[in-house]
């Protein structure tokens, strides 16, 4: 889902993922566990320590996780699959994801970093599926302050910032690395 570029000026935005990085995906998750339920799919706790251990744990949602449980929560490394077909895998802190770790969407896109109390802040990278890369410094995972689009259709640099999930980008990088004027 790589680039709407301008042909005639450089400049173009494009998105990132198809799909929402939902908090309330990992809330939701953690707020409605069960026991398991008689249902034509097992739900809760289906294997292992998920107390104070290592388990696998499926969600009422059908979003399921596999890892570390601190005192009835996500601590430590796991994965979490959600029904989606978006996945995390990192690490886990009082049931958010906290520390490094990538998300990935359906889609094939990646957010790579550092998560605290649930989302991404701080340096990181997104890998677009036409294998293009942008890095930053990113707020949330909605939101970064300026950073740089490796394109791997036309092997450009770019100087752009995302805002809501939209990567905008400015002209094409000179080699002493400032932004070229767009004409």
């Amino acid at each position: 889902m790589m680039s709407n570029e301008s042909a005639d000026d450089g400049a173009g935005s494009s998105s990132y993922n198809e799909s929402e990085v939902k908090e309330e995906q990992a809330e939701s998750s953690s707020s409605s566990r069960s026991t398991p339920m008689e249902t034509d799919r097992i739900r809760g706790c289906v294997q292992g320590d998920c107390v104070s251990g290592t388990g696998v744990y499926i969600y009422d949602n059908d979003d399921e996780y596999s890892g570390s449980f601190v005192n009835d929560l996500r601590n430590g490394s796991g994965r979490m699959k959600y029904k989606n077909g978006d996945r995390f895998e990192g690490s886990f802190k009082d049931d958010l994801r906290d520390g490094k770790g990538t998300y990935i969407f359906k889609n094939g896109a990646m957010l790579e970093g550092i998560f605290e109390m649930g989302k991404m802040i701080g340096p990181g990278k997104v890998r677009f599926p036409d294998t293009s890369i942008y890095e930053g410094d990113f707020q949330d995972e909605k939101n970064s302050a300026e950073g740089v689009m490796y394109s791997s259709f036309d092997h450009s640099k770019r100087h752009c910032r995302i805002e809501n999930k939209i990567v905008l980008c400015g002209g094409p990088l000179q080699e002493s690395g400032d932004i070229k004027p767009l004409h």
